[in-house]
């Protein structure tokens, strides 16, 4: 049997509140050209840096997200939680993003998961890796 992941990080937040508006996500590894290319050819819009996003602009940011007009499809490049989802898939696991927002629905997913003879769950807590090489551990991530 497959087992389902749980990613829990920060990445999580802005994923949340993108899926709760019905907007189709789709996360990626990497901010540069290859997500230009990506969003492209999913006719997606590309969300931007934080550090970088004027006004109007939709970034990680969870009220940037909210603010946004209608948008269908958007990529949202993440280097550590996109990349950290994608490897987990590419093993061929359920990865369900959770958050204190979602927190409810978590819980309701691990208990019906539960009653599945070899089903585990997991929890993946991770930082944000910063210019430089630190780590940046947030509460959301204890």
């Amino acid at each position: 049997m497959r087992l389902p992941w749980f990613a829990v990080l920060s990445f999580t937040t802005a994923l949340i509140v993108v899926v709760d508006r019905g907007i189709e996500v789709f996360p990626f590894r990497w901010r540069d050209e290859r997500a230009e290319r990506f969003a492209q050819k999913r006719d997606a819009v590309l969300a931007v840096g934080r550090s970088v996003a004027q006004p109007g602009q939709i970034s990680l940011s969870a009220a940037s997200l909210r603010a946004a007009g209608p948008v269908a499809k958007l990529v949202l490049p993440s280097p550590d939680g996109s990349t950290i989802v994608h490897e987990i898939a590419e093993t061929g696991v359920t990865v369900i993003g959770v958050s204190l927002r979602n927190v409810a629905a978590a819980d309701w997913t691990v208990r019906r998961l539960a009653t599945k003879p070899g089903a585990s769950v997991s929890a993946i807590a991770a930082g944000e890796r910063w210019p430089g090489g630190s780590l940046r551990p947030a509460v959301e991530d204890l």
